[in-house]
């Protein structure tokens, strides 16, 4: 019975704190959809406009170019995706699998930029674009944030989690450090490779100050950049605003739920670790 009702107060919880969650979007979702007579701050409240209608939505596509900017952000994010698996997926192996000198104290190293802000680096990272001549190229978006320090202590855990005998049994038929990882590792940690790339494909989907600060061609700017043009051009009517946000938020939505079951799946060695 106490475990009845311990259970039943930890789902009353959760249930409030998902409802304060959601609550934003369903608010965006139901403004995206009412008309220019329709109070977006009705009172009392109502989840469902009155007279339903997608000319906000007509309105979004026709003052910028959707497809266009949709197209660069799928550019920018399918490249941080795969630098970030990649890198993590390299430098995480050693840090797990191979003993070396110093071990510890080079993933003590690689974990001390977290504690540096975006910000304070970013007047380095711009210059060093300009000597490669990376700027208002969607490479210089993704290269300076292409190793993912939170994508090397999941994979990390994920390797360590692999039991010893597996990696014997490969070293005794011969199989060499490349063959190893790419064909007896890599495979195993694919949950945590697909936790990895849905943080990535998060980030880059959604960053914002970085490529307007790169990116100086219109026909450069992802998703996000063009939206903020749009609540530039419309500062009054959130409903146009609403519209644009509901649009930037579908792929992750979709991304997402094909994939969460890998998330929670791959997460959970890391949180373990």
């Amino acid at each position: 019975m106490k475990i009845t009702v311990r259970k039943l107060g930890i789902y009353l919880v959760l249930s409030v704190i998902a409802i304060f969650m959601v609550f934003p979007f369903l608010w965006l979702l139901s403004t995206s959809f009412k008309g220019q007579l329709e109070s977006i701050f009705p009172n009392p409240p109502k989840w469902f406009p009155a007279q339903p209608t997608l000319v906000n939505y007509q309105v979004v596509f026709r003052e910028i170019n959707i497809w266009r900017s949709f197209l660069n952000s799928m550019i920018i994010t399918i490249l941080g995706v795969f630098f970030n698996i990649s890198t993590s997926a390299l430098a995480a192996y050693p840090l797990a699998r191979i003993n070396f000198w110093g071990k510890k104290s080079i993933f003590a190293l690689l974990l001390l930029p977290l504690m540096i802000p975006v910000q304070g680096s970013m007047i380095v990272n711009y210059l060093t674009l300009t000597k490669l001549k990376l700027i208002d190229q969607h490479l210089g978006v993704v290269i300076t944030t292409a190793v993912s320090i939170i994508g090397i202590v999941i994979l990390k855990a994920a390797y360590e989690a692999i039991p010893n005998e597996i990696e014997e049994a490969a070293r005794v038929d011969g199989c060499g450090e490349m063959r190893l990882w790419w064909q007896i590792m890599m495979p195993m940690i694919k949950p945590s490779l697909a936790a990895v790339s849905i943080l990535s494909f998060v980030y880059y989907w959604n960053d914002f100050m970085w490529p307007l600060i790169v990116l100086k061609t219109f026909e450069k700017i992802p998703l996000q950049v063009a939206l903020s043009r749009l609540e530039s051009a419309f500062q009054t009517n959130f409903r146009y605003v609403a519209a644009g946000a509901i649009i930037s938020m579908l792929p992750i939505l979709i991304f997402f739920a094909f994939t969460q079951r890998y998330f929670v799946e791959g997460t959970k060695g890391a949180i373990k670790g």
